[in-house]
């Protein structure tokens, strides 16, 4: 077993639900990051915010994902959230309820992300604030949506 060092710890609640994470550097080069992910659903119009990356991005080059990103050492993981959806999208995140977690291994990075279903109240106010990381930034209709690896806890959220 190699040796790890913590780098560091947090908390995040919602609800009932709790959830604890240390994030440590592993000796051998491993690392772990942690990202975060927003399921903005508009029920009445049936349709899902999301954003495609551009092919010359190095991580999810070319894919449909929920909006979100890296959390940054020491910052809270709801406010990571909000301040990456803001940056991307232009959207004010009004409420957060956790949904679930996924790990995915990159390289040598173990990366832990967290996803919570979001609500908004700006949706007319949506736009691509990253043209540089984004290809689109939009609200897709539930009956046009693109393969995307996350489909799975858009299911957690639509039913």
């Amino acid at each position: 077993m190699s040796e790890a060092k913590v780098l560091f710890r947090f908390r995040a609640s919602a609800g009932k639900i709790g959830l604890i994470v240390v994030i440590m550097k592993e000796s051998s080069g491993h690392s772990f990051r942690i990202y975060t992910r927003a399921v903005i659903f508009d029920e009445t119009k049936k349709r899902v915010l999301l954003i495609k990356k551009n092919a010359n991005q190095k991580i999810g080059s070319g894919e449909w994902l929920f909006p979100g990103g890296t959390v940054e050492f020491g910052e809270d993981i709801e406010t990571a959230l909000i301040r990456e959806v803001q940056e991307e999208t232009g959207l004010r995140i009004n409420s957060l309820r956790l949904l679930t977690t996924k790990k995915m291994i990159i390289d040598n990075i173990h990366w832990v992300g967290i996803y919570y279903s979001g609500e908004v109240s700006n949706e007319s106010d949506v736009e691509n604030l990253e043209p540089s990381k984004h290809e689109m930034v939009e609200f897709v209709s539930l009956e046009k949506i693109p393969d995307f690896q996350d489909y799975t806890i858009l299911e957690k959220v639509v039913g």
